[in-house]
């Protein structure tokens, strides 16, 4: 049996391997897909975007995962949930982290740059940092969150609109916060 998993009768393991590589595939989407409907459907529902959010965040570590997740709409989703839970420090938390997409670069991506800019994520951020001056934690998530998602023209200028550099800078002064700016 174990010698047949391996190779078939000719010796080639070429046809086996892409099959793995193809089931693999399968099911990174069928999870991406699974995740981004339960996501659409309940966003509103506290406790299962508590649920959500790190799994949004465990499959954006995956590369081709994460632009499955972009190309469904998954910056438009955590637009929502900023929106909607913007009084539940956890809920933020994750939001932020999960905008980041693992260190997604978003300048790269125009579909995802423009669901930034369709779902306000900039001034949504920029939000968070206003609503919880004094929370470092919420302060550092938003600041880096911000750093991934101010890519492009536009949503540079939404940070500007919304003195976001001034909070930033505010920020990193008041938490002693050490990051890179892309601005």
């Amino acid at each position: 049996f174990f010698a047949r998993t391996m190779a078939d009768e000719d010796g080639d393991i070429g046809e086996d391997v892409g099959e793995v590589e193809q089931g693999a595939e399968q099911k990174r989407a069928k999870a991406v897909k699974e995740v981004l409907e339960k996501a659409a459907q309940k966003v509103t529902d506290s406790r299962a975007v508590v649920e959500i959010l790190p799994q949004i965040i465990q499959l954006s570590a995956d590369k081709a995962a994460c632009k499955l997740l972009i190309d469904g709409g998954v910056v438009n989703i955590l637009g929502t949930v900023l929106k909607v839970h913007c009084h539940n420090t956890p809920i933020i938390l994750s939001a932020c982290k999960a905008l980041t997409l693992n260190g997604y670069k978003y300048d790269y991506d125009a579909v995802a740059m423009q669901q930034v800019k369709e779902s306000s994520a900039v001034g949504l951020v920029i939000n968070v940092l206003k609503r919880y001056p004094d929370d470092r934690e919420i302060q550092v998530t938003a600041v880096q969150c911000l750093s991934y998602i101010v890519a492009g023209k536009e949503n540079r200028e939404a940070l500007e609109r919304e003195n976001g550099v001034e909070l930033i800078l505010d920020s990193i002064s008041r938490h002693s916060i050490r990051t890179s700016l892309p601005f």
